[in-house]
């Protein structure tokens, strides 16, 4: 329900841009950025999130991470 939509905008619970934060970090070239996001494997729950992020080109990045655990 997503495709399509501009999520660079949205606010994770604790005001931070996520979306924003991966493009930003992606244009300085590379890193890491953490953040609240929905993990599909907890029925969509908002859970934290260490994310790295590459540039590709001028319009692509890549990025993977990891859900961080509570416990």
């Amino acid at each position: 329900d997503q495709i399509g939509t501009k999520m660079n905008q949205d606010q994770d619970p604790n005001g931070v841009y996520v979306i924003q934060e991966f493009s930003d970090t992606a244009k300085r070239g590379e890193g890491f950025v953490y953040g609240i996001l929905p993990d599909p494997a907890e029925k969509w729950t908002p859970e934290l999130k260490l994310v790295y992020v590459t540039k590709v080109n001028d319009e692509w990045l890549l990025g993977s991470g990891l859900y961080w655990p509570e416990d």
